[in-house]
C-alpha cells in the first residue's frame, strides 16, 4: 500500500473511531506527512511494506542532526510511529511494527511544580469573600480534590454530579479517558452550598449566553488566589492537578490508581508523578 494511504487510513482511524481530541490530530498528521515527504524525497520509497528498519533509524538521524529536533520532540515522533505501525500491523498493512525496534532518546525528566501542603492552605484560606466566594472555592476544591483539566471543569454540567454529590462524572479530554470520579466529602457539602445559590444553568459553572464560564475567567481566578496568597510559583489549574497527583502519592496511593483518577490511558504519564476498585478510589481521594 502506498504511505500517504496508509497514512490518510490511520488518521481516519484516529478520528471516527478512536475519537481522538482535536489537539491530537493535527500534530500527528503534520508528523507523519514530514515522515512521508522523507521517505518519498529522500529515500525514492512510496510503498509502506518497501520501508524497513533502517530507513527507519536514517529519519529520526536526520531529524536530530539535520534539524535539530530536541530528544522530547523525538520521543514523542517515535510514539507516533509506533502508533501509526501499530494499527497498520492490525489492519494487515505491514506485518511488523518497525518503530518498536527504534529506542527513544534519554530525556532529562523536569520536575513538576506542584504546591506543598501548606501552600494549598493558604491559598483556600486567601481566597477573598466576595459574591463570588462559593462559586470560586467550588473551583478551586475541584481542581485540587479531582486533579480535573481546565476543560473538563468548564464543561462539568450539574447532570453529571449523582443526586448525593459523592460522584462525578468527567468528559474525557486530550484523548484520554472519561471517567467517573469520586466526590470528598468536604468537597460535596461545598457544591451543595453553592447551587443553592447558582443561577439556572445546565452548566456548574456558567458563563454569558448559555456558555460555559470562559477558559480565561477560569485561569484568572486560579491566578488571583494565587496572587492574594503570595505564592511565588506558577498558580494554574494544571499546577492544581500536579499537586493532587504529587500529594495522592506522598499519601501512598500506588500509580495505577493514580492513572484512573487523572484519566490517563497512557501509564507512562502517570509516572512522571511518582518524585480497581471504586472504594479504593474514594479511599484515594479522601487520604487528601
Amino acid at each position: 500500500m502506498n504511505l500517504q494511504d496508509a497514512i490518510k487510513s490511520y488518521m481516519e482511524y484516529l478520528e471516527y473511531e478512536q475519537l481522538a481530541s482535536s489537539n491530537t490530530i493535527p500534530v500527528r498528521l503534520a508528523d507523519l506527512n514530514k515522515y512521508h515527504r522523507y521517505m518519498g524525497q529522500g529515500k525514492k520509497i512510496e510503498d509502506i511494506r518497501e520501508i524497513e528498519t533502517h530507513h527507519l533509524r536514517s529519519y529520526i538521524s536526520h531529524l536530530r542532526t539535520e534539524e535539530g529536533y530536541q530528544p522530547i520532540s523525538i520521543c514523542n515522533i517515535i510514539s507516533g510511529l509506533r502508533a501509526f505501525y501499530s494499527f497498520s500491523v492490525k489492519r494487515g498493512i505491514v506485518a511488523k511494527n518497525l518503530a518498536e525496534k527504534i529506542k527513544k532518546p534519554r530525556v532529562e525528566q523536569k520536575e513538576i511544580e506542584h504546591f506543598t501542603w501548606e501552600e494549598v492552605e493558604k491559598i483556600f484560606l486567601s481566597l477573598p469573600r466576595d459574591p463570588n466566594y462559593l462559586r470560586n472555592i467550588c473551583i478551586l476544591l475541584l481542581f485540587y480534590y479531582s486533579g480535573v483539566r481546565l476543560d473538563e471543569l468548564r464543561y462539568i454540567e450539574v447532570s453529571d454530579l449523582s443526586a448525593d454529590f459523592s460522584e462525578m462524572y468527567v468528559e474525557k479530554a486530550k484523548g484520554d479517558k472519561s471517567r467517573l470520579l469520586p466526590v470528598h466529602p468536604f468537597v460535596q457539602r461545598v457544591l451543595k452550598l453553592y447551587l443553592r445559590q447558582a443561577q439556572n444553568s445546565s452548566y456548574l459553572f456558567p458563563g454569558k449566553e448559555e456558555k460555559p464560564l470562559s477558559k480565561s475567567r477560569v485561569y484568572k481566578i486560579v491566578k488571583n488566589c494565587g496572587e492574594t496568597a503570595g505564592i511565588k510559583k506558577r498558580v494554574s489549574p494544571h499546577t492544581f492537578r500536579h499537586s493532587f497527583a504529587t500529594h495522592l502519592h506522598q499519601k501512598g496511593v500506588d500509580i495505577n490508581r493514580l492513572a484512573l483518577l487523572l484519566g490517563h490511558a497512557n501509564i507512562e504519564k502517570t509516572a512522571t508523578y511518582t518524585h480497581t476498585e471504586d472504594d479504593e478510589l474514594i479511599e484515594a481521594v479522601q487520604k487528601l
